[in-house]
């Protein structure tokens, strides 16, 4: 998951610069299934 952390990151900061505003999501729960756990 790094990668992607770094990802996000770099996405964010090159939004920001341009004065866009950004909203991050994070999933913390599923009702059934999913290729990834919640919080990934």
């Amino acid at each position: 998951m790094t990668h992607e952390l770094h990802q996000l990151l770099k996405a964010y900061l090159s939004y920001h610069e341009h004065d866009h505003k950004v909203v991050l999501v994070t999933l913390v729960s599923l009702n059934g299934p999913s290729y990834r756990k919640p919080g990934v």
